[in-house]
């Protein structure tokens, strides 16, 4: 039985070259991180080390875009972390979770927010 994964493509205009370009949701979905441990350390270090980890895993050897919709001033909460053999996703929710964060996957980034505040006197949405 034949699997197909179906790729998005890029044609360089300057060279007329043809490059498989992977998208931050496959790589998210497919690469998995040997090892991710970190002891009270600031959630931006993890997630740095999990890009890193991308550029290495992925085929096409570059980085998943991050987007931090956070300013660098803001403190976050720091983490622990000790986990093995874990897709890149898992790794990034447990980050994110650990961090009071949450992370949107885009076409060609993942985004790192702050979930906004629930509405005064109102119930907070089930998650």
């Amino acid at each position: 039985m034949a699997v197909w994964l179906l790729l998005p493509v890029v044609v360089l205009e300057e060279t007329n070259e043809t490059k498989v370009v992977f998208a931050p949701k496959w790589k998210l979905e497919y690469l998995s991180v040997e090892k991710v441990n970190f002891r009270d350390t600031d959630p931006r270090e993890v997630i740095k080390y999990l890009q890193k980890q991308s550029g290495k895993l992925s085929p096409d050897k570059e980085e998943i875009n991050i987007v931090w919709l956070i300013p660098k001033e803001e403190k976050l909460p720091r983490i622990t972390l000790n986990l093995a053999n874990i897709p890149l996703e898992e790794a990034l929710k447990y980050t994110v979770r650990a961090a009071k964060l949450r992370y949107r996957v885009e076409s060609h980034a993942v985004v790192i927010f702050r979930p906004e505040p629930p509405p005064a006197g109102g119930n907070a949405p089930a998650q």
